[in-house]
């Protein structure tokens, strides 16, 4: 009971209608609905858009409660890559897979929404073959390759150009081939290496792939994102780019909620709740009853969240002067 009762007074702190950080005040735009199942959410470096995989988009509200009351709402397969525009509000499938294909490698490329992805699939006589596609913002969805047999692969993206590269290996050796806009371009590595993996992007914006075949010691390269040209890292310890952490404005919670609050008690919900580090007395409820799997974006203000009736993004927005002078009136 002590617990239960904790868990009420957390959520009753979350009564405040709005956060503030520095100079805005912000309050939650209403819950943008996204699909019945969202899962793999990606978002852009710059918060503007995401892609995820779904099995719905399309489909009428109706036929989902009756998909997922026929199949149960973990059953519903992941048959579409979409993507979502924030400002917009377009929700855009980039492909619909057939039923003998999956989805293997995804990245975004550049700060935006352009992303690569990899199309899989496995032969009855146990051949794996990929091929693999590009979806840059404003422009068609398509292949870029032919379906390559290829057991493992490895893309990498650039965060700061419309440019990546990937690595297949196949029966005959290791393919490597960067992507633009201008399509697909084959890179020419030396020797007769088999296997390949990126393991990064350097501070000097190359990426660096790592080779290897049976018998031999592994080698590094550098690969050039505007000329894709390569280089040999003869020591093997480049200097990488580090991954830059989410600097996030405000402090997110998840609260799981009591099973007397559930309907069907073998679920797992919790609602989010965001605060201002800064002002931790002050808490805004954002979203209710999420189950596991919720993705916030880069800048902290975007949250992509999934519930038994479906997945929605839901965004914090600045409000005008005189609202804000409104709601902080006596604070």
């Amino acid at each position: 009971m002590a617990i239960l009762a904790a868990l009420a007074c957390l959520v009753a702190q979350a009564s405040s209608p709005y956060l503030q950080v520095g100079e805005k005040v912000l309050v939650p735009a209403p819950p943008a609905y996204l699909a019945g199942l969202a899962v793999a959410c990606r978002w852009s470096a710059d918060s503007s858009q995401f892609v995820y995989q779904a099995g719905d988009i399309g489909t009428s509200r109706s036929m989902i409660r009756a998909g997922l009351a026929k199949l149960g709402r973990y059953e519903v397969e992941t048959s579409q890559l979409c993507r979502y525009d924030v400002a917009s509000g377009r929700n855009e499938v980039l492909v619909g897979l057939r039923s003998d294909a999956y989805l293997g490698n995804i990245d975004l490329v550049g700060p935006g929404g352009d992303a690569i992805f990899e199309l899989r699939r496995v032969e009855n006589d146990g051949k794996q073959f990929a091929q693999i596609w590009f979806a840059p913002v404003g422009k068609k969805t398509a292949a870029i390759t032919e379906w390559i047999e290829s057991s493992s692969s490895s893309v990498i993206a650039s965060r700061k150009k419309r440019r990546a590269i990937v690595a297949l290996a196949g029966p005959s050796g290791l393919t490597v081939a960067g992507i633009s806009d201008s399509g697909f371009q084959k890179i020419q590595v030396d020797s007769d290496w088999k296997y390949g993996v990126f393991s990064g992007n350097t501070v000097g914006g190359t990426a660096v792939l790592v080779v290897s075949k049976p018998g031999a010691d592994s080698r590094f390269f550098s690969i050039n994102y505007d000329s894709f040209t390569v280089s040999d890292i003869t020591d093997g310890r480049p200097e990488y780019e580090l991954r830059v952490e989410k600097k996030l404005p405000l402090k997110l919670d998840r609260v799981e909620l009591p099973k007397s609050e559930i309907a069907m008690k073998e679920d797992t919900l919790y609602d989010i709740v965001l605060s201002n580090p800064d002002e931790p007395a002050r808490r805004l409820l954002f979203a209710r009853g999420v189950t596991n799997g919720s993705e916030i974006s880069p800048d902290g203000l975007k949250l992509v969240y999934s519930t038994p009736h479906g997945a929605f993004l839901r965004e914090l927005v600045p409000v005008s002067a005189a609202t804000a002078k409104r709601l902080t009136a006596g604070n």
